[in-house]
């Protein structure tokens, strides 16, 4: 038979309140009603409960919302799109499962990468994929940067058609996705560059927030 050892407290609230850390329990939780998400607290820190949901029909986790955009441009061998992220500082939402997809009738080469030096742009307004929720993203998106360095690459990739013959390094695929997990309060830069002229480029992002 099961012993009780001590009792457990249970905490609801928003990512913007104070979590206790004063004479809380081992294993008592904390329900942050706005992200949806769980900490447990393990005797000195509070810790993300990585318990989540499965939808075995869209194989989709659902935890948080999910928020993304779409960004649709023509470019020329001599121009590149660009899209600049950054996310909120620690304490905050995390940007978990960060997918790239990118589309293009012409071939395009391009790379992501992490802390570059940029500026200007025009902002661009994430969309919540949860059409219930009113909440917005903490992520700041703005497109058409000036940019004087791409930081440290993350991924090299390219994708598209020339001539008819795909270029991917997926397989011969005219679109490729990557994801990835980004950090807390850092910048990322998704640029791509075209071979051909009149190159039209779709880049669709999404990523989870909680």
């Amino acid at each position: 038979m099961a012993t009780l050892l001590r009792a457990i407290n249970q905490y609801v609230g928003t990512s913007g309140d104070t979590k206790p850390t004063s004479g809380i329990p081992a294993g008592s939780t904390f329900y942050v009603t706005d992200y949806e998400s769980t900490y447990i607290y393990d005797g000195s820190a509070w810790k993300d409960d990585y318990t989540t949901t499965i939808d075995f029909i869209s194989c989709h986790i659902k935890k948080g919302d999910g928020f993304g955009i779409t960004y649709t441009v023509s470019i020329g061998t001599a121009t590149a799109a660009t899209i600049m992220l950054t996310t909120p500082s620690s304490g905050t939402a995390r940007m978990d499962d960060f997918t790239i997809d990118i589309e293009a009738n012409n071939a395009i080469s391009g790379t992501l990468s992490e802390t570059p030096n940029g500026s200007g742009g025009a902002a661009v307004t994430p969309i919540n994929h949860n059409r219930r929720s009113a909440d917005t993203s903490d992520m700041t998106v703005v497109s058409a940067i000036t940019f004087t360095s791409a930081g440290t690459v993350m991924q090299n990739f390219s994708t598209g058609s020339s001539g008819g013959n795909p270029v991917s390094d997926s397989g011969g695929a005219t679109k490729l996705s990557k994801t990835w997990d980004l950090g807390y309060e850092t910048v990322y830069l998704i640029k791509l560059s075209a071979d051909n002229a009149s190159t039209r480029v779709v880049i669709n992002s999404s990523w989870s927030e909680h």
